[in-house]
């Protein structure tokens, strides 16, 4: 597939964006802090924290179910195909049944739930009091106290969902609400514009008069930003258009509340308007947990500001539970159907994603088949401060190119390699993705 180089450009600055949200060094000294520990799995979590009982009803679950597509075959087809379809294309082919789903619907509400589905939605979206959620998936969710004081809902129960719910909906997210997505990043550091420009030999572009006009990245982020100063302070300090005439920020009370800010949002914005200065950018916050994230990923799907996506968040995919990595997906394969790209940072810790004392594991959702997973290498400046080399995470300088020795080459054993990659190279074995 042939893209415009506009496009490509704008492409360049989704995968920086993501890259640049990989550990980054220099020869003489590191650039950026590198956030070595990742947080707790769920599990883990559980058992540090202290039962709190049942939970009750002033507990309020917010459940995401994720809606069956018709004639799952044939999307495969058109997924495998690189066709790209319209909304209005997809919806009639390939969208949920109507009727089934209001059927639904009209199950959750008589089950105590609020249940709302909003053509063309991927979800119906559950809020309601935790004894009836409870009650009608089968499961148990408790409260928990972590020793720092934070609480949080939780069941490692697998959830059954009713006849007339399963004839509509494959998967539910939202049973827990522990904070375990996280995005990817460093500390602050040394870098500048002008050093991602030269990493990523992007300056020739700029120079052809290639600046992001016309296009627009979407982004999911789970931090607030701190405010728009910081943002035209860095702007102005750099020669760069300010925010303000770029920036759509999303929020929706249905999608919960970012954490503050923690500048993973600033850098990632920072990162794609060094190399994109005139792009279009619009930011979907959300809450971290997954029932209220997979919300917000579905109505920029359902919005198609944009064609390309820039995301630098992730969870240990082991511990992710299946619902929700199921409704993530299918919301996925809907973007790459419109015609989408997906680029999603592939971790800070390489195959250590769970945990040093886990077994390797890689960062959902950025082995996905269908995303590009950006990252995995550590980058060196020269004494000059220009591009020098990198290696592979987990091999000293002077073993770059270790392959599979290398302690980062993690394996996801959910998803397997798209008969499309075949037509562009050798292909490799099913069921592996590297990080």
């Amino acid at each position: 597939m042939k893209f415009p180089a506009a496009a490509a450009l704008v492409m360049v600055a989704a995968l920086a964006a993501a890259a640049c949200s990989s550990p980054h060094a220099n020869a003489r000294q590191q650039v950026g802090e590198v956030i070595q520990k990742p947080p707790l799995t769920l599990s883990d979590a559980i058992r540090r924290s202290t039962p709190l009982g049942p939970a009750d009803s002033s507990t309020t679950v917010f459940l995401s179910f994720g809606l069956k597509v018709r004639n799952q075959a044939q999307l495969d087809a058109v997924l495998a195909s690189g066709q790209t379809l319209s909304a209005s294309e997809y919806a009639a082919r390939f969208g949920p049944d109507p009727v089934l789903v209001e059927r639904a619907v009209a199950f959750l509400r008589a089950a105590g739930l609020r249940a709302v589905w909003q053509p063309p939605s991927s979800l119906i979206a559950a809020d309601g009091p935790a004894p009836s959620a409870s009650q009608l998936l089968g499961v148990d969710i408790e409260n928990y106290r972590l020793p720092g004081g934070a609480t949080f809902y939780a069941t490692l129960d697998q959830p059954h969902l009713p006849a007339p719910i399963a004839a509509a909906a494959a998967a539910v997210s939202g049973l827990d609400d522990y904070h375990r997505d996280r995005g990817y990043a460093v500390r602050p550091g040394g870098l500048v514009p002008v050093d991602v420009l030269s990493y990523y030999n992007i300056k020739p572009l700029r120079d052809a008069g290639l600046d992001g006009t016309g296009q627009t990245i979407m982004l999911p982020e789970i931090d607030d930003l701190p405010n728009m100063n910081d943002l035209d302070k860095f702007a102005s300090k750099f020669g760069l258009p300010a925010f303000e005439s770029v920036l759509t920020v999303k929020r929706d009370a249905n999608w919960g509340t970012p954490e503050k800010a923690q500048g993973e949002t600033a850098l990632d914005l920072e990162i794609i308007h060094e190399v994109a200065p005139n792009a279009n950018l619009v930011v979907y916050f959300s809450s971290p947990d997954f029932g209220h994230s997979d919300r917000a990923f579905d109505q920029m799907v359902t919005d198609h500001l944009g064609s390309i996506i820039s995301e630098s968040l992730g969870s240990c995919e082991p511990e992710t539970p299946s619902g929700a990595r199921d409704n993530y997906a299918a919301i996925q394969d809907r973007a790459v159907a419109l015609g989408m790209s997906h680029f999603v940072a592939s971790g800070d810790n390489g195959a250590y994603t769970c945990g040093l004392d886990q077994p390797a594991a890689s960062s959902f959702p950025s082995t996905l088949p269908s995303v590009t997973s950006v990252g995995g290498t550590t980058v060196f400046e020269s004494t000059q401060g220009v591009y020098l080399k990198e290696y592979a995470w987990g091999s000293p300088l002077d073993q770059s190119g270790g392959g599979s020795t290398s302690s980062s080459a993690a394996r996801t054993n959910r998803w397997v390699e798209p008969r499309r990659r075949h037509r562009f190279g050798p292909p490799r074995p099913r069921s592996s993705t590297r990080t």
